[in-house]
């Protein structure tokens, strides 16, 4: 009996892989740095007065766009002390999480915004900066009224160099993240000969381990994974219950902001009772085309005596989502449908 890596890790190692694309693409192209105006400090207080600043155009938030800020200079490379800043209150009041240790007024400095710190932020950061300093400097060179024209265009050939890997930079990272997804379903395909994609698909393994091939995807992945694989994670997306012999409304389970076109399937739940022998479900679904316009309505019925797990695929056409479901007939208390990406 094969035995793979449990859902859990799957879970954890996705959602780290998720969460650095989106890093990379939050980064942009570099971190960003506010220079504007100047600040004044009093020893023992915690809060940053600014004059002529625009602080609140930071979008500060803690735990998604930390921020950190520097005073002294306004080139981060200078700064020496580095203030976490806990709060924004205005265009000119933050407070840092700690207090400042002198007296000063009509100082420069500089915040630095970014994501939350991680493994990959750092390199990026670090990566960034070595690229972006060095830049500087070599603008500097060509500032100099003594540089000849050869100076001049083997510096100007080397400032470009460093420009254009600063540009490439995001999709070097990019590269790098796409080859773990490429070691994931290589590790799959030569376990289970599925992909990662088709191995969890929420269902039984018939004999595999773990017995039901389930994973909670991250959102970040599941974008990271829709961009590189031109495809969608297998999720439950709807559910619809009957409680008590009675029906409940359609309840959104996954996102589908985003989603690309895919072929969907109506499945009953792995708790659902059976259906009755005598009267099948009969739904009535009208699924969202890939241009965000509503489908004609499609019927879709559930056979009598369908157990829990069935799959019933309803149509060869690939939706983004389902507008709405109603019950023609049918269903009895602890019947539980859902829709899910096939």
């Amino acid at each position: 009996m094969a035995k793979v890596i449990a859902p859990s890790t799957i879970s954890t190692l996705t959602t780290n892989l998720g969460n650095a694309d989106r890093l990379l693409r939050d980064q942009s192209a570099k971190p960003n740095y506010y220079i504007t105006g100047t600040v004044a400090t009093s020893s023992g207080s915690p809060t940053i007065t600014g004059t002529s600043t625009v602080w609140t155009s930071l979008n500060f938030n803690a735990s998604t766009a930390p921020a950190r800020i520097g005073i002294g200079s306004n080139d981060p490379s200078l700064i020496t002390t580095w203030y976490t800043i806990s709060a924004v209150g205005s265009d000119t009041s933050l407070t840092i999480s700690t207090t400042y240790g002198s007296n000063s007024t009509l100082q420069p400095y500089v915040i630095q915004m970014a994501s939350k710190p991680t493994a990959v932020d750092t390199i990026y950061s670090n990566t960034y900066e070595f690229n972006f300093f060095n830049r500087l400097l070599l603008g500097d060179v060509l500032a100099e009224n003594d540089i000849t024209d050869t100076d001049t265009d083997a510096t100007s050939t080397l400032l470009k160099s460093f420009r254009t890997n600063e540009g490439t930079l995001t999709s070097a990272l990019s590269s790098a993240l796409t080859a773990y997804q490429t070691a994931l379903d290589t590790y799959f395909t030569s376990i289970t000969t599925k992909t990662l994609r088709n191995y969890f698909t929420g269902l039984d393994s018939n004999g595999l381990s773990p017995a039901v091939l389930n994973v909670t995807w991250s959102e970040n992945y599941r974008r990271f994974h829709r961009n590189i694989k031109n495809e969608e994670l297998i999720v439950k997306l709807y559910s619809l219950t009957n409680t008590g012999g009675t029906w409940g409304s359609l309840t959104s389970v996954s996102s589908v902001s985003g989603m690309i076109a895919t072929l969907l399937e109506v499945r009953l739940a792995s708790d659902s009772t059976q259906v009755s022998s005598v009267t099948p479900i009969v739904l009535n679904v009208v699924p969202i085309k890939a241009d965000g316009t509503n489908d004609a309505t499609i019927v879709v019925t559930i056979p009598v005596n369908s157990a829990a797990n069935a799959q019933i695929t309803f149509s060869t056409n690939k939706y983004i989502g389902i507008s709405s479901v109603s019950v023609a007939s049918g269903g009895s208390a602890g019947n539980k449908v859902e829709f899910w990406v096939k």
